[in-house]
Parts: structure tokens; sequence; C-alpha cells
């Protein structure tokens, strides 16, 4: 009975130092090589599934490759040439957009489409490669990267779409070859840093806010070829000082020049009309030579030229719009067409440099506030034929002491003096007068 025990008590004791040595081989990561193997293979598993890479798509007719997204933060992109046995040839639309990680992009020369937004709003994109394939680059696809260096545009690329390079604050330079024959709105816009612009022979049109707010810019030299200024081309452009005008432009478009720095401007021959704000608040313009052409000045065209001193405006033109050189506060001589019928509401307000004007024979009436605040106006011929004087035209005269008026007393008063407080009425009138 005793050899039992002792046998089962022997057997126990055995069992026990055996699991007490197992556990502490297992705390000492004593394993078998086979556990290892299997732990290592567990590890390399884990690593493969983060790690970041470009995400591809096979086309339907499964004869080439797009690049889509990639899977993980990559600050740098590299587009394979080939994915699956067939080439990669695009970059999907918005494939990496808003991704704040991307700093450089290589593009292999099998790319010939960078679809609409591929890298829009990508704040730290510096450099990107564009591969000599590609023939447009499409809508908004550069959009917004403000830290993108100068980027060489291929001699392939024929299209430079919407928005394609807008707020590019980085670039130094703009050089789009003449393989270019279309440039689309906003294409450039917001190139705040950009003092050169070189365009390509062959271009026709300057379209919508192509160019606007390209700040640093200070010269551009137009192609022969453009016919066309579209609206606000050139917008915001505070430091261009000079642009050639080609005498093939027949037109220009509202707001072409707004708040440029211009400082002289010779209008192109082919010109008949100057639109609405076209040179409005370029402060730093001097003169301007207007063609026999024009016919019509928009409204608000040369609206706070500062520095503008005088103005000759041929006899072709038939209608001044109103505001057209309100705010010309250096303007002191300016000589009126003959043809023109009325003097529109705001012409020449804020005008407090201008000493004399002659109301052309032809106008029958002098608009609402026609030459408000024109401080320094001390005489004024209004022929015989003006009817109407409307409100507050000549408020705030306060030098304006002599009106000179083609027809008698009799005549003077039977205009129509749309306001009870007009002072013109009120001033030395000479009747009968000739302009000076």
């Amino acid at each position: 009975m005793f050899k039992k025990f002792l046998i089962i008590l022997l057997t126990v004791s055995l069992i026990s130092m055996l699991l007490v040595s197992c556990k502490s081989k297992k705390e000492d990561g004593n394993f078998t090589p086979e556990e290892n193997e299997e732990n290592e293979e567990t590890t390399t598993v884990l690593e493969t599934s983060t790690k970041p890479e470009i995400v591809y798509e096979i086309s339907d007719d499964g004869t080439y490759a797009i690049a889509v997204d990639c899977s993980g933060i990559m600050a740098d992109i590299i587009i394979a040439e080939e994915y699956n046995g067939v080439p990669v040839t695009e970059i999907g639309e918005d494939a990496f957009a808003n991704k704040g990680y991307i700093v450089n992009v290589t593009l292999p020369d099998s790319i010939t489409k960078i679809s609409k937004s591929a890298f829009e709003n990508c704040p730290q994109l510096k450099t990107i490669n564009l591969p000599d394939g590609i023939t447009t680059i499409c809508e908004n696809t550069f959009s917004e990267c403000i830290r993108l260096e100068n980027v060489t545009i291929p001699s392939s690329v024929t299209t430079i779409q919407r928005g394609a390079f807008s707020m590019c604050g980085s670039f130094t330079e703009i050089k789009i070859p003449d393989s270019v024959t279309s440039i689309e709105d906003y294409a450039f816009h917001g190139c705040a840093n950009a003092t050169s612009i070189t365009l390509p022979k062959n271009i026709s049109v300057i379209a919508s806010y192509s160019f606007s707010e390209c700040a640093k810019v200070t010269e551009i030299v137009l192609p022969d070829t453009v016919n066309t200024i579209e609206l606000g081309a050139f917008s915001g452009c505070y430091n261009l000082q000079s642009i050639n005008l080609p005498d093939g432009i027949t037109k220009i478009d509202d707001y072409a020049f707004s708040s440029s720095g211009i400082t002289h401007i010779a209008l192109p021959s082919g010109l008949t009309s100057l639109n609405f704000s076209v040179f409005f608040d370029c402060v730093n313009l001097k003169s301007v030579v207007i063609p026999d052409n024009i016919t019509h000045i928009g409204e608000c065209a040369f609206s706070s030229c500062t520095q503008l001193e005088n103005v000759e405006i041929p006899n072709s033109v038939q209608v001044i719009g109103g505001s057209a050189f309100a705010f010309c506060s250096n303007l002191n001589e300016i000589v009126l067409p003959k043809d023109i019928t009325s003097i529109k509401d705001d012409t020449f307000s804020c005008c407090t440099n201008l000493t004399y004007i002659a109301i052309p024979e032809g106008v029958t009436s002098i608009g609402k506030q026609a030459f408000v605040k024109c401080e320094k106006l001390s005489s004024i011929y209004i022929p015989k034929g003006v009817t109407l004087v409307a409100k507050d035209a000549f408020v705030e005269c306060g030098n304006l002491t002599d009106v000179y008026y083609g027809g008698s007393q009799e005549d003077w008063n039977k205009i129509n003096f749309d306001d009870s407080t007009n002072p013109l009425p009120y001033f030395t009138i000479h009747y009968n007068s000739q302009p000076k």
C-alpha cells in the first residue's frame, strides 16, 4: 500500500516539473523552430496588409489600366508603367485629389490622360512630370496645388481646360507651348507669384479669367492671332504695366483689365465697343488712345482710373455709359463726341480735377449726379437742345460759377430741372453763348 502511494506521489511531482519547465520556456521566448516559423508568418501578413500602395483598375475592354487612388499615406507617388500585364495609361478622375500628404509624383511615359481634378487641392505637392503623350490638361487637374513648382507642359498638349492650374501660387513663370490652341476659363487664375507669361502663337481667344490675379506679371505679349479677350481675362494683374493689343482684336469683354497695373493703352483699330468696367480701377492708367471705329463706351469703362489725365474720344462714339469716367480724380480735360445725345447718370461724378467741359449740341438730357462732386469745375457749356437736367446733376460743384448756354433766357426757362434744390439755375448764366 505504501509503495503504491509513493509511486503516485512521484508521478505527480514529475508532471508538475514538466509543466513548470514548459511555462518557463514559453515566457523566455524559447519556442521550437516550428513555433518561430508560425510567428514570423503572422508578422509578415500584418505588415503587407498595412503597407500603402497605388490602387489600379483595369479598363472595361481590358486593354489598359487606370490609377485611381492610393491605399494609405504616401509622400511620393510613383505610377507603374504596367499593371497586370496591361499598360497604365490614365490617372482617374479625383484619383489623388484632396490628399494633403503627397509631395512628389512620377508618371511613366505610358500615361496619355490625366483626368479631371486628378490632383486638385494637394497642398503639399511640389513636383510632377508630364509625359509627352498627354494632349489635354483636364479641368481642375492641379487646381489649388499651392506649392506646386513650375511645370513643363509638353508640346503634345493642345488644350488646357478650365481651372487646370488655377491657384498654383508657387509658379514663378508660365510657359505655354505653341502646340496649345485653346486655353479655357480660369486656367491660370490666381498664379500670384508668376512674373512672366509666354503665350502660344496660334491662340485666338484669351478666355474668361484665364490669367486673372496673376499679380506679379509686368508684361504680356499677345500673338497677332488673338481676336477676343473675354470676361476678366487679366483682371487683378496689379503689376501688369504693358500689354500689346493686336489690330485683329474685335472684342474686349467686361472687366477684361479691371484692377490691372496698365499705364498706357492703345486700343486696336478693329474694336467697335468698350464693354462694362473694362478698365475699371486701373489706378495707374494715365493715357488711352481710342480708335475711330469705337461707337460705344460702356458703363464704368474707365471708372476709378485715378491717374487718367486726358482722353480724346473720337466722333464715332455715339454712347457713353453711366459712370464711364466716375472717380477719375486726375481727369482735367475731356472732349466729348458730337453725336452723343445724353450725359448718363454719374458719367463724370467725382472727377475732382475737371475744370471745364463742353456738352455737345446733340445732347438733350443730363443724368442724375452726372457731375456730382466735380469740385474744380468752374464753367460749363450747355447747348440749347438740353431739355432735362436730372436730380443732383451738379451737386457739390463748389467752384462752378459760370454756365454758358446756347439758347435764350426763354429757352433756359423751359428746361426741366428735376430737383427743386438743383443749384444750376443760381449760377451766372451766359445766354446765346458758344463753347470755348
